[in-house]
């Protein structure tokens, strides 16, 4: 944790927290591996998606700057499935926590001052047994549908948002291999895929009443891993 000076500047850190632990996966949870840290709305908790532990730790963040583990509220995930992301839903009581190895999202509602499962859903359609590894999780603006990049399927998977639960509604190609990275448009009506190992940045066309993705074109770009609409 940094603070921001008053020119912009990053100040010397006030908070450095190191993650301790490890789950069943023989070569990717042998340790704790923070992959992402994203602020609670409601709260402004600080979560902390940790594939190597299979949970999400949530630490409050204090005025001074420094953190402290809320422990009794750490969202402990599926043995293997490897937290990756976390999105909330546009009205701030539902969140989505991205599964990279076990190729799922898991779904929470908040509950007092945690949050308790409500489902556990698949990115990927029945009969498909190849690799893959999740990347990418980004909720539509209008809060109807949840968006998901497959690497290994090479695909996007839309999920209908159905109260308390996901259903998946179509996987579409991704145009390339590996989509690590997927953006919104603030109005929702277009998708961008970065896809890694084929150097291509994807433009699709998104429907919120079909959740139907419609390819527009492909841009060639050096290995895309990031992509931010301004």
């Amino acid at each position: 944790m940094f603070p921001i000076e008053p020119d912009g500047s990053l100040g010397e850190p006030t908070a450095v927290v190191a993650h301790h632990g490890s789950s069943v996966h023989p070569v990717r949870q042998l340790a704790a591996h923070a992959h992402m840290v994203a602020f609670d709305p409601r709260t402004g908790d600080v979560l902390v998606p940790d594939l190597g532990m299979d949970a999400v730790v949530v630490h409050a963040l204090r005025p001074d700057g420094t953190l402290a583990e809320r422990t009794e509220a750490r969202i402990v995930a599926d043995p293997g499935a490897g937290p990756r992301h976390l999105v909330f839903h546009p009205d701030g009581e539902r969140l989505y926590v991205l599964g990279e190895i076990g190729n799922t999202v898991l779904v929470l509602r908040r509950d007092g001052a945690g949050f308790r499962r409500t489902a556990v859903v698949s990115t990927l359609p029945a009969g498909f047994d190849g690799h893959n590894q999740t990347a990418a999780i980004r909720v539509t603006p209008s809060g109807r549908h949840l968006l998901v990049t497959n690497r290994g399927h090479d695909s996007v998977a839309v999920m209908r948002v159905e109260g308390d639960g996901l259903e998946l509604v179509a996987t579409t190609s991704a145009h390339g291999r590996w989509p690590r990275e997927l953006a919104l448009t603030a109005d929702g009506r277009h998708v961008f895929v970065g896809n890694q190992n084929s150097d291509g940045l994807v433009a699709y066309a998104f429907d919120d009443d079909s959740a139907e993705l419609t390819h527009l074109a492909t841009l060639t770009t050096p290995n895309p891993v990031c992509v931010l609409p301004l």
